[in-house]
């Protein structure tokens, strides 16, 4: 999951963010520990198969995305499940195919990145498809195996276009925009394989891609230009495999979610890791995450068929 919105708009707005700033916590060892799981391995309407991304509505739903089921699951806070959406056992009309993410719009739509289907799904929750955007290709507006999307404040859409090697912007409206792919510059600039995308609020506002051909996350501007790269080779340990990537807004820290290593690397503004979680969690093999306000954590975790959360202590 990306920040595929901006949960923390109104707390970064309303001033808390400074006050957060201020505070002694900024000087504590970050350290996040294992609290609960939501979701167990199964067929069953209220059970996972294989999830790969979670994210939390603003009424605190939890919504994990199965890739195996082809369904959205809705759990409670309190882990009670509440409704299973697509598949063959869920309700609705939504029909998806290898889905890999989920997006929540700064409007609350739920956005699932529909990679089989090389296109993007606007689900409502009666489980019908809303919006649509995309299909097989390579001109403007279509996609080849798309894996991720994130959102700016204005609302606007930026996909990781993976097959394309590409990342395609779109108005909130899904009218196309620009297209960022491997001419835009000289290597640093190039494109390959992005797999997540995140939106960070930092300065004017940029895009980080997390670029799997070279273990790397590239900042763009909202305009496609390079800015910096940040080189994951030199320390992921031998077998690691970054597949997602979060931005915190408020201090922009980047949580980068590794399946090979089973592990969320936490990392600084100046990309340097200052902490690790899923350290004795087994099994543990995390797909997408999800940060909240409170700093807790959500992955999909696809080794345990289940959406752990891990709380900062």
């Amino acid at each position: 999951m990306t920040i595929r919105t901006n949960p923390w708009r109104a707390a970064v707005a309303g001033g808390i963010a400074v006050a957060l700033a201020a505070s002694a916590g900024l000087a504590r060892e970050l350290a996040w520990r294992f609290d609960e799981a939501y979701g167990e391995r199964g067929r069953g309407r209220n059970e996972l198969r294989d999830p790969v991304d979670v994210a939390v509505t603003a009424d605190g739903e939890i919504v994990a995305l199965d890739r195996e089921r082809e369904a959205l699951v809705w759990f409670s806070r309190a882990g009670r499940w509440e409704k299973t959406l697509g598949g063959r056992r869920g309700t609705g009309e939504v029909r998806l195919d290898r889905p890999r993410r989920l997006g929540l719009g700064p409007d609350g739509r739920l956005w699932v990145v529909d990679t089989g289907n090389h296109r993007l799904v606007v689900v409502d929750a009666e489980g019908s498809e809303t919006f649509v955007l995309g299909s097989l290709g390579s001109a403007d507006g279509r996609f080849r195996h798309p894996a991720d999307v994130t959102f700016d404040e204005r609302g606007r859409l930026y996909v990781a276009d993976t097959g394309n090697e590409r990342i395609q912007v779109f108005r909130p409206d899904g009218g196309f925009l620009a297209s960022w792919d491997r001419r835009t510059g000289g290597r640093r600039d190039h494109l390959e394989k992005p797999v997540a995308v995140a939106y960070t609020p930092e300065g004017r506002g940029g895009i980080w891609v997390l670029n799997e051909g070279w273990k790397s996350l590239e900042r763009f501007d909202l305009e496609g230009s390079w800015e910096e790269t940040l080189d994951l080779s030199g320390w992921l340990p031998k077998g690691s495999k970054p597949v997602d990537v979060f931005v915190d807004p408020v201090f922009y820290r980047v949580f980068v979610s590794d399946a090979g290593a089973g592990r969320v690397w936490v990392l600084n503004r100046r990309g340097e890791r200052v902490s690790e979680i899923g350290e004795g969690v087994t099994p543990f093999r995390p797909a997408g995450v999800w940060l909240e306000r409170d700093w807790d954590l959500f992955a999909a975790d696809r080794a345990g068929a289940r959406i752990v959360k891990f709380e900062r202590e």
